[in-house]
């Protein structure tokens, strides 16, 4: 992900012999090493998103041996490197994770797929989750790919599905501030 500063950081997980670990590398607009470290967590991290106050966000997630359920993992960074908060959540948010992004108001969408379809959450600045609302309505193929902030407080859910006859159709949902679904449209087939 690019910074404020012109900069970037990028993650990735390394397994090695199911010793999991989550490695940060933050480099400046030349491309010199600023800061590396690694973090022991089965966790691995999806999207980064930069929120603006000298702070990264990032989304990810693993497999919860004890549950069997999907966790979703969050982690807060400031530019040093330095974790501010890691946050997971098994029951609440049981799937797989896409997307993250920043919302008006100082607070966070997180977007992803439970077994039976599209979730979005929100999240507050500490990464205390404020609500979830699933759209099942899709049928269990359907996945969330991409969360965007919209100018009212809502949110875009991008997603898609596979038809019965075996194409993808991607939709775009609307959400209010809440999460409450406004309109959904499909919006093209492969």
């Amino acid at each position: 992900i690019g910074t404020e500063d012109g900069g970037a950081i990028a993650t990735y997980a390394k397994n090695m012999d199911n010793d999991f670990s989550l490695i940060f590398l933050r480099v400046d607009a030349q491309g010199n090493e600023l800061w590396r470290f690694e973090n022991s967590t089965p966790y691995n991290v999806n999207e980064f998103v930069d929120l603006g106050d000298s702070t990264l966000i990032g989304v990810g997630g693993a497999r919860n041996e004890m549950t069997g359920n999907s966790d979703i993992y969050l982690t807060r960074l400031d530019l040093a490197g330095n974790v501010l908060w890691e946050k997971t959540f098994s029951r609440e948010l049981d799937g797989s994770q896409q997307s993250i992004t920043a919302t008006l108001d100082g607070n966070n969408f997180v977007a992803g797929s439970y077994w039976n379809g599209p979730f979005l959450g929100k999240l507050n600045a500490a990464g205390d989750l404020l609500w979830t609302q699933d759209y099942s309505n899709r049928g269990t193929g359907a996945f969330a790919k991409a969360v965007l902030a919209a100018p009212d407080g809502g949110a875009y859910l991008g997603c898609q599905y596979r038809t019965l006859t075996n194409d993808t159709d991607f939709f775009l949902i609307k959400t209010d501030s809440n999460g409450v679904s406004l309109t959904s449209e499909v919006m093209g087939t492969l």
